[in-house]
């Protein structure tokens, strides 16, 4: 995955005074970066992985952070129950569901190196 502006600005900034920088970033714009970062880190793909579930009230709020860095698809990992509520926000806000991904970690865990997921356009 390349690098994202806004989001790399958005670290900086944070960075130079980490107790008022993320707070003033807010949950949802956090919890994107938190995911961005673990991206680079850790996946072998071109796409932002949201791999935990928001919480419901930062839905929209992640999502406009998403399309304000110009992200056009993203990739959901997540396996928990609230998977359907979050896929129906994002299709409900004209996201579409492309179809299923598999994810390649990094470094192969005892657990396997294929992650499964769905593709978004956002």
């Amino acid at each position: 995955m390349k690098k994202i502006k806004l989001f790399e600005e958005d670290i900086q900034r944070a960075l130079k005074n980490p107790d008022e920088g993320y707070k003033e970033l807010g949950r949802a714009k956090n919890y994107i970066l938190h995911e961005y970062r673990k991206t680079l880190r850790d996946l072998e793909t071109d796409s932002l992985v949201i791999d935990e579930i928001l919480w419901e009230e930062n839905y929209q709020t992640a999502l406009d952070y998403m399309r304000e860095a110009g992200l056009k698809e993203f990739i959901i990992t997540n396996k928990s129950t609230e998977l359907m509520d979050l896929l129906h926000f994002f299709t409900s806000q004209g996201c579409q569901l492309k179809g299923p991904e598999t994810v390649e970690r990094k470094v192969d865990y005892p657990w396997g190196k294929d992650i499964k997921g769905l593709r978004l356009a956002i």
